[in-house]
């Protein structure tokens, strides 16, 4: 699993905060998913989407292909960190959850960088998932998660708010649904 490590920052103490929050939120995907290191093999890689005073933002994607299994998995989460204050911010910082739930489920819904061929069978695939249910993953999105390894993560980019939803694994795994709010 790669993950970034911050250098030059005029605070020691917190940028070795903010560099343990980054381990720590990179690496728990190995607990999230029982990952044993002799049997299943593991690739993240990550971008840092942006990183300035006062935000970084890191994207983790690659595969898990658990022991005895034919294909790997496609995964992907995310972390913003607010730099001031060395900690996580979620998906509620961005947007409303039930209302993106509802932007999910609409007709106006856009997914990010989706192969066309596969984007009506993505269409179809986001509507077996009820109100409710959107509301209640968004609500426990990103980091920091208490339970269940979220089943939905988030980032904002130029104004624009992304966030994943699961998906069958004929479909990728998972599917970034993009909503630009100047747009709406």
């Amino acid at each position: 699993i790669q993950y970034p490590s911050l250098v030059n920052m005029d605070d020691p103490a917190k940028a070795a905060a903010i560099d343990e929050l980054i381990k720590k939120n990179a690496l728990s995907v190995l607990d999230a998913y029982q990952i044993q290191d002799s049997r299943d093999a593991l690739d993240i890689s990550c971008q840092v989407l942006s990183a300035d005073r006062s935000r970084i933002t890191l994207l983790y994607q690659g595969t898990l292909t658990p022991d005895g299994s034919a294909h790997p998995q496609n995964l992907f989460y995310s972390n913003t960190i607010d730099v001031s204050n060395a900690s996580d911010i979620g998906f509620s910082h961005y947007a409303d959850p039930y209302t993106m739930a509802g932007y999910v489920l609409s007709d106006d819904c856009t997914f990010y960088q989706a192969d066309e061929e596969l984007k009506p069978e993505l269409m179809k695939e986001k509507g077996k998932t009820s109100l409710d249910d959107y509301t209640k993953m968004f609500n426990g999105a990103d980091f920091p998660f208490t339970g269940d390894f979220p089943r939905s993560f988030s980032y904002e980019h130029q104004g624009v708010i992304y966030f994943s939803i699961p998906m069958p694994h004929a479909l990728g795994d998972y599917a970034i649904v993009m909503f630009a709010p100047d747009a709406k």
